[in-house]
């Protein structure tokens, strides 16, 4: 995630898939785990032909991802960003975070959901990836009733969706995995869940 995206056509299919499940299963706790990176660019303005920098508050008010805190107030959900910067080359350490963050809410059930760029990659993950590995370290240390949600973007193979689906069920060890997606809008995005019986 980078804040440069946040508030899109996807954050809006995200958001509203986020609110419908804790909604219809009386979730009171979203933890987001935003594998949040620095945004690549931001805009410039040109006038006069002079390049001039973007203006900070504006880049603030709108792509701030903690401005999702307003949703919270607004439907009585309590969400939490997980807002440190990811590096994937300590992945270990932000999964940790993830855990202890999870592990430090007395509200149940919860909703943990893996919030990186493109989902999840079996193989060559890259920064903007999560791996099945750590999908299973969250997953094992979640309570009875309660969720883990994955974001996954597609990819250029045809079948993307059900083999990302094949590669959240395989890190969870579990068949029950339900997926979300837009009828219209951001078609080209998914959303993996299942909950810990």
């Amino acid at each position: 995630m980078r804040n440069q995206w946040y508030g899109d056509g996807r954050d809006l299919i995200k958001w509203g898939v986020l609110l419908h499940l804790a909604t219809v299963r009386n979730l009171k706790r979203l933890v987001q785990a935003a594998y949040l990176r620095p945004d690549s660019s931001r805009p410039t303005l040109g006038w006069q032909q002079k390049s001039i920098p973007f203006p900070e508050p504006v880049w603030v008010h709108f792509r701030d991802i903690h401005d999702i805190k307003r949703l919270a107030k607004a439907t009585g959900i309590e969400i939490k960003v997980i807002d440190t910067v990811y590096d994937a080359k300590a992945r270990k350490r932000y999964t940790d975070e993830v855990i202890s963050h999870y592990r430090s809410t007395l509200q149940r059930p919860t909703l943990i959901f893996l919030d990186p760029d493109t989902g999840i990659a079996e193989r060559n993950a890259k920064p903007q990836h999560v791996t099945p590995k750590e999908v299973g370290e969250i997953w094992a240390s979640l309570k009875r009733k309660d969720w883990l949600v994955l974001y996954q973007h597609s990819n250029r193979d045809k079948r993307w969706l059900v083999k990302k689906r094949s590669e959240f069920k395989r890190a969870t060890g579990e068949n029950r995995i339900e997926t979300f997606r837009a009828k219209s809008g951001a078609r080209d995005v998914a959303f993996f869940c299942v909950q810990k019986l």
